[in-house]
């Protein structure tokens, strides 16, 4: 994907044909194997049928079926998928065909006018995702297909959503806005269905889908998380990249507040991983985790490091995914916990307040009753001792009696208040007369 809304794709095919052909190896022979060939791009796809804003992400489409022009999805038999989904944060999701390619017309313009022929690759079909106000667009970061027809994607805004199939018009079924900016990794866990891993800022988190809040939360890392991954071997093992350069293996079994490993791979930030594994071990080897296991990460300068994964990282200990799963059972019930709690709280906070306002609207009432009362005495006074009773006085004197009875019964309710908080903070014991210095 391009900055400017189109998509370009290389077939590699033909050069390495041709690396492995006899010129090629005659090549080796003579020293030239370390010599870069450039290879030339295979389609371009049309500006004024790409995205409007930069692509974000692209994705194979699971293998098994295909979709038509119309945007219907139909059945594909064929061994390899030839299209692919692109994304971009004018919300939209494009469907491209590589067969585009074996287009005999279309070989013939590429014969005939290789300049003009980057202006012919159209889409298949496409459609837009609207954010979860369904208001305006869904910001696309990052996309995830697969397995099936289902999706995952997340936002610049900090949105997170799924669905089953496109198009998928209607307003995103969000997981989370718990990020405050763009979320760079969205991934499900390849062990426990509906568990996600969402990478954002300076945090990551992970949920259940279905749950508002998520099941475990990271501290806040100094410098901002770029990149993160699920561990193919270990159900309980996440692995982040940070900006500074920084890899971290963090092990949710044990619940901790920091990662259990961590290396400096470069000064640069860590933009992309993905995990693989030798191609020359066994497959038996490879089901009984005893292969060595291969972490490829890319920076912003350009530069891929590959890492060999330690035993301890690679290798899952007995009954791992029962105690990840039963883990976060766990954390499931404890957010509900928390949600009924936050309910209970709210609502006794506002019988509370109800009951403050009742007792503060009682203590003005008697204030004003005493001083109805002190100006009935008053004026009774003045009868008595034949003086002349000034109506506007004993009026005034009345008011001031009451806003004296008001402030009283303020001042009485603010000790209270801070009574309970010096106890609710241990600077005071209940039932002690002398206050802490």
């Amino acid at each position: 994907g391009l900055k400017t809304g189109q998509v370009c794709m290389w077939d590699i095919q033909t050069a390495q044909q041709l690396h492995d052909s006899k010129r090629g190896k005659a090549d080796k022979e003579k020293g030239g194997n370390n010599t870069i060939k450039p290879v030339a791009w295979s389609l371009f796809s049309n500006i004024e049928a790409s995205h409007a804003l930069p692509v974000s992400d692209v994705q194979w489409l699971s293998k098994g079926f295909k979709y038509d022009p119309k945007g219907k999805v139909e059945e594909n038999n064929e061994a390899h998928q030839m299209q692919f989904v692109s994304a971009s944060p004018d919300g939209m999701i494009i469907v491209w065909d590589c067969t585009y390619a074996d287009d005999p017309a279309v070989a013939e313009k590429r014969d005939e006018d290789p300049l003009s022929y980057d202006c012919h690759w159209t889409p298949i079909w496409k459609t837009a995702l609207k954010s979860s106000e369904g208001t305006g667009p869904f910001s696309i970061e990052r996309l995830r297909w697969g397995p099936g027809l289902s999706w995952c994607c997340s936002s610049q805004e900090g949105e997170v959503a799924r669905g089953e199939g496109l198009p998928y018009n209607a307003p995103t079924n969000t997981i989370s806005l718990h990020h405050g900016g763009a979320v760079m990794v969205v991934e499900a866990s390849p062990f426990l269905e509906g568990i996600y891993l969402t990478v954002g800022e300076w945090t990551f988190h992970v949920w259940k889908e279905g749950v508002a809040q998520p099941l475990y939360s990271s501290p806040y890392s100094p410098v901002f998380c770029t990149t993160g991954a699920w561990s193919p071997t270990r159900p309980g093992i996440v692995m982040i990249a940070r900006a500074d350069g920084v890899l971290q293996a963090w092990d949710l079994l044990w619940k901790i507040p920091e990662p259990v490993d961590s290396v400096t791979i470069n000064n640069a930030a860590l933009t992309t991983m993905a995990f693989g594994t030798n191609p020359t071990s066994s497959e038996k080897a490879k089901k009984a985790d005893k292969g060595p296991q291969h972490l490829a990460v890319g920076d912003s300068l350009g530069t891929m490091h590959v890492m060999l994964m330690p035993g301890n990282l690679r290798k899952p200990v007995p009954n791992e995914k029962a105690l990840v799963e039963a883990l976060l059972n766990r954390e499931v019930k404890r957010v509900a916990y928390v949600a009924e709690r936050a309910e209970v709280r709210a609502a006794e906070l506002v019988a509370k307040e109800a009951e403050a306002a009742k007792a503060a609207a009682a203590a003005a009432a008697a204030a004003a009753e005493a001083a109805k009362a002190a100006a009935a005495a008053g004026a009774a006074n003045g009868a008595e001792e034949g003086e002349d009773v000034d109506p506007e006085a004993a009026k005034a004197a009345a008011a001031e009696a009451a806003k004296e009875a008001e402030l009283a019964a303020l001042e009485e309710e603010y000790l209270k208040a801070e009574a309970q908080f010096r106890l609710d903070l241990g600077l005071a014991v209940e039932g002690d007369g002398e206050e802490d210095d």
